[in-house]
């Protein structure tokens, strides 16, 4: 039975609601009656207790310890407050007696803490997850390797079940009933959302572009392909896959070389502008230099580019949740919304989705581990994703069994 919000308070809310009661506190724990009463000033009537170890005798607070049943006896002028670990089991019996959460009872606020663990390892979610690893890694690819991934978590079970093999990089929910996924050594595969995977469309890439980023102008219908390997941005038309000719290089020494220097990774559209993360703005991370960032680029007029943040670790996953500019400091293990850190991680971040309440990060094995000697005390080396939630900070990582690379998510 999942606990009606009204049954949590804050410390204001529990104080203007006890106003003038008698408390009956259900769960004899001097810690947790203890810390209430610090925080508010208070009437005790009782304290009742299932066990029967406590029933009949008297309390510390100069009380008796009742059994369940007096509750049936409750006043208009008492009000019942849960002071026990095992609350949920103590909601559930109040509701079944009768009792309405918030107007006759409530929770401590001193076990809000609880409650954030309770609400996460109660939260029911989909995730789309895909994964650019090789196959080379694995003799059975049925249900390991590179591919994309259906993770699914429900009170009765966690389900990780492989929908289709392949080198799968950044996921794009198209906002018109289709995802369009962008597989490394071949293009861009769309699929209906929220049907068994099944593309039904295929966009073509050069063989040599090792694309790695994907955004969708859905005012134009036009798909963006960072050519990873070329330092490009690509331009195709959504409708009949063919290429537009407004290919962007970013750099003069790709144009000469064809090689990469920048390192295009992820693209996100907002207004009239690519966003794209990058593991070097100077154009020198083939000499070992990793000043990376996120550059902006006016759809409009390309030649108008800025760089909107500095100074990070190969960077991915650039990402909009409402006005907000989203994106993940790899190597870093950092998680940024505009200029403020919001979340710090142990292992190589990449992938990012939001459900509205909770953000979904995903971590990568890392595979540099002589570049963290005297920074860290800790390289996380599991595959998966961090259930976070923001405010509190709290987290719960998820692992994808076999896996090496999460590229990115998407809440289904």
């Amino acid at each position: 039975m999942k606990i009606d919000e009204r049954a949590w308070k804050t410390w204001g809310e529990f104080n203007r609601t006890i106003d003038k009661k008698r408390i009956i506190f259900f769960g004899y724990s001097l810690d947790w009656i203890g810390k209430t009463l610090r925080k508010s000033n208070l009437t005790i009537s009782s304290i009742v207790d299932n066990s029967q170890n406590f029933q009949g005798t008297d309390s510390v607070y100069g009380v008796k310890i009742l059994a369940t049943k007096n509750l049936l006896h409750k006043r208009d002028d008492e009000y019942i407050v849960i002071t026990s670990l095992s609350f949920e089991s103590i909601y559930r019996e109040l509701i079944h007696t009768g009792f309405t959460p918030g107007k006759d009872f409530c929770i401590t606020p001193a076990l809000n803490s609880v409650k954030v663990v309770n609400d996460i390892n109660s939260k029911d979610f989909r995730l789309l997850v895909s994964s650019p690893d090789h196959l080379i890694y694995f003799k059975d690819t049925s249900n390991l390797g590179g591919g994309l991934y259906e993770f699914s978590v429900t009170s009765k079970a966690v389900g990780c079940e492989k929908l289709v093999a392949g080198t799968f990089r950044q996921i794009v929910d198209m906002e018109n009933g289709n995802i369009a996924v962008l597989e490394e050594m071949n293009g861009i595969r769309i699929f209906e959302k929220g049907s068994v995977i099944g593309f039904w469309k295929f966009i073509e890439c050069d063989k040599g572009d090792r694309p790695h980023g994907l955004a969708y102008d859905k005012v134009n219908n036009i798909f963006y392909m960072a050519c990873t390997a070329k330092d490009e941005i690509a331009a195709y038309d959504a409708d009949t896959g063919k290429p537009i000719d407004s290919a962007e290089i970013l750099s003069w020494k790709a144009s000469v070389d064809g090689k990469n220097h920048h390192w295009i990774n992820d693209l996100a559209i907002k207004d009239r502008y690519l966003y794209l993360s990058l593991f070097s703005i100077s154009g020198c991370q083939q000499e070992g230099v990793y000043d990376g960032g996120i550059m902006q680029i006016n759809l409009d007029r390309p030649d108008e580019r800025q760089v909107v943040a500095r100074d990070l670790w190969m960077p991915h996953t650039v990402r909009f949740f409402g006005e907000e500019l989203c994106y993940l400091d790899s190597m870093n293990g950092r998680f940024y919304k505009g200029s403020a850190l919001v979340g710090e991680f142990n292992g190589f971040t990449r992938g990012l989705g939001y459900d509205g309440v909770y953000y979904y990060v995903g971590q990568s094995e890392n595979r540099y581990f002589d570049q963290f000697k005297g920074k860290r005390n800790n390289v996380g080396m599991n595959a998966g994703f961090f259930l976070f939630d923001e405010e509190t900070k709290a987290s719960k990582f998820f692992e994808v069994p076999r896996l090496h690379q999460v590229h990115d998510l998407l809440v289904l």
